[in-house]
């Protein structure tokens, strides 16, 4: 939902505040930073001098993003490096754009979590998907 000093209004999560991560639980140790964001299919400049896992799949990026959402789901052992990652078993906690903090299992199916981390995709999705 937010990449580094974007300006975001509610008015802009057309997708639904109930429906829309905000932010998500990620592992900071290989970009050395605080940011966990929701972005989709987004690339990421990686934080200067920090150690990297495989280094082909870094591309530099105009804005640093938070974490993004891609091919896997999150704790995915072929996750890249900013992905979504939590320490939790089987499942990361997220806070949505409407306030409320819920936690997601990872058996989600990764098309409504890839709906979730977009705020104006227009994917509908239900309460009880997720």
């Amino acid at each position: 939902m937010f990449s580094r000093n974007s300006h975001v209004r509610f008015a802009d999560v057309t997708d639904g505040t109930s429906n829309t991560i905000a932010i998500g639980e990620r592992g900071a140790f290989f970009t050395q930073t605080p940011w966990a964001g929701a972005v989709n299919f987004g690339t990421t400049r990686i934080t200067p001098n920090a150690p990297v896992i495989n280094p082909n799949v870094i591309e530099d990026a105009p804005t640093q993003t938070l974490a993004h959402i891609d091919i896997e789901m999150f704790n995915d052992p072929r996750a890249d490096s900013e992905d979504f990652f939590s320490p939790h078993t089987g499942v990361g906690l997220f806070l949505f754009a409407d306030g409320s903090v819920r936690s997601i299992t990872t058996s989600l199916s990764l098309s409504t979590f890839q709906a979730l981390c977009t705020r104006d995709g227009g994917e509908v999705v239900n309460s009880g998907d997720f």
